[in-house]
């Protein structure tokens, strides 16, 4: 299938933030690379460079998820596939600076919810079948919703990413942690 052309717009900034970093790609390389014009490039993201970030943070999202079935398959309780989620999503952010970067891009303007919207509902609707089961097992507080589990996951992964912390830790450490402060938010006992 080919890629539409905001779509062309997305994977051209991709490969401007690995090879400028996200700080220092313009809207010109963007536009330069994907083979259109600085304009066509602001038709299809109004919000410019902005809106480009974001929508890059969404495709990672989109070219991650699927990714998690397979892993998922693989754990033996919810607990553990919490955190191989937020471990593997940290780890895969990770494997590329750019997308790193993304995460903590510099944008011209406050972000808020409407911006993140898209990205909560891919996520939310990739979570939902697993949620929907460990409620109906049991497995979930019962004051915890769909969409608030959704935010804290995104939020903890996030805040793994972007706040250092005071110390590095490994992926082991990262496990430990997850299981340590993030499960007992979400699941009983």
């Amino acid at each position: 299938m080919t890629a539409s052309a905001p779509e062309r717009v997305v994977e051209a900034a991709e490969r401007c933030f690995a090879q400028y970093g996200v700080a220092k790609t313009t809207v010109e390389d963007v536009a330069r690379l994907a083979g259109t014009s600085r304009a066509s490039v602001y038709r299809y993201f109004p919000g410019g460079r902005d809106e480009i970030v974001l929508a890059a943070l969404l495709a990672s999202a989109r070219e991650f998820l699927p990714q998690l079935p397979a892993r998922l398959r693989t754990t033996r309780s919810l607990g553990d596939s919490i955190v191989e989620l937020v471990v593997s999503a940290v780890g895969w952010v990770r494997s590329e600076p750019w997308r790193e970067a993304l995460v903590s891009a510099p944008l011209s303007r406050r972000l808020g919810a409407e911006d993140f919207a898209a990205l909560y509902a891919v996520c939310r609707d990739f979570i939902a079948p697993y949620f929907a089961s460990a409620r109906d097992a049991g497995l979930v507080r019962p004051q915890v919703t769909l969409d608030d589990a959704v935010e804290f996951v995104v939020r903890v992964i996030h805040s793994l990413l972007v706040v250092p912390g005071h110390r590095d830790r490994d992926e082991a450490e990262t496990r430990r942690y997850v299981r340590t402060y993030v499960l007992p938010a979400l699941l009983v006992g």
